[in-house]
């Protein structure tokens, strides 16, 4: 009787394309905002491939968790 060892996660998450992601009202803001956001500092750049722009569910999740709309237009230099 052979065990064999369990699939070992490495922690891979999909990749959703920033478009869709702000089409699809998963992230609350606008893609200028969003870039606005990327360029202060406050959200984290999205993963490029080739020409497109993606994000992982955990960074959505982040962003959602911590975007004030009132404070959005604001970039604190």
């Amino acid at each position: 009787m052979s065990t064999k060892p369990p699939k070992e996660s490495f922690g891979l998450e999909p990749l959703i394309p920033l478009k869709t992601a702000l089409s699809d009202g998963h992230l609350p803001m606008a893609q200028s905002t969003y870039y606005a956001g990327v360029a202060c500092g406050r959200l984290p750049p999205p993963t490029k491939i080739g020409k497109n722009n993606f994000l992982t569910p955990t960074q959505i999740n982040e962003i959602r968790a911590s975007y004030n709309p009132i404070v959005a237009e604001h970039c604190d230099d």
